[in-house]
């Protein structure tokens, strides 16, 4: 699904999850939300789904294709295991998602999430697992705000904790390229460039995203993290 976007930013409701060992096991759990936190939340004149929370060791959430009406939106979840790691008995994943609903229209809608029966596959009967309403308010702040500090350019890019973030820079709003010395972001995220004697644009390219911070790494292993 494409959203309505400003000249100055795209979305995306393309989940960037990192790549898993081939070696994948479905399993299913208990019927609930497989996270602790949940909210829809307007920042930088986007909304986004963000939800997230404490997994056990090798487990993980995933998403399907969001469905979208003019009032609302539906997600399919799913809790996923993958091989048991014994030199990790003691670890325990965290798990931040931000889902891209787009720049919507102030108003009121409803966002809902279902448990994936069959992890992959939703399926009408499926448990809902989230149903709450929400408000988009009229006020919309920028997404990008742009400052000039001596020598550099600072900009600073709002969005969803988990939100993967990608700035490009123009000179004249035809040809657009990335950022240089920047890679996508999670979250809200300041670029520091140096100032130039031309015209200078930027805009940002803002995707659904998560965030799976695996900690207590059992018998003396390194935290890590994948995005």
């Amino acid at each position: 699904m494409k959203s309505k976007l400003s000249p100055s930013m795209t979305s995306s409701l393309a989940l960037a999850l990192s790549a898993l060992p081939p070696a994948i096991v479905h399993a299913q759990f208990p019927i609930g939300a497989p996270w602790d936190t949940a909210a829809v939340q307007t920042i930088g004149g986007v909304t986004f789904f963000t939800f997230g929370g404490r997994l056990p060791n090798c487990h993980w959430i995933e998403t399907g294709p969001m469905n979208s009406s003019p009032n609302g939106f539906s997600l399919p979840v799913w809790e996923m295991v993958g091989d048991i790691c014994l030199d990790c008995v003691d670890c325990y994943n965290l798990q931040t998602n931000s889902i891209v609903l787009g720049k919507l229209p102030p108003g009121e809608y409803r966002m809902q999430a279902t448990y994936s029966m069959f992890p992959g596959l939703p399926q009408p009967g499926d448990p809902m697992i989230y149903n709450q309403p929400f408000t988009v308010p009229p006020e919309v702040e920028h997404t990008l705000t742009v400052a000039r500090i001596g020598p550099t350019v600072e900009v600073t890019a709002k969005a969803a904790e988990a939100a993967e973030i990608a700035i490009q820079t123009s000179t004249d709003l035809r040809r657009w390229t990335a950022l240089p010395n920047t890679v996508p972001v999670n979250g809200p995220f300041t670029f520091t460039v140096n100032a130039t004697n031309q015209f200078q644009f930027f805009r940002a390219t803002i995707m659904s995203g998560t965030v799976l911070q695996t900690v207590n790494g059992g018998f003396g292993l390194p935290l890590s993290t994948r995005d």
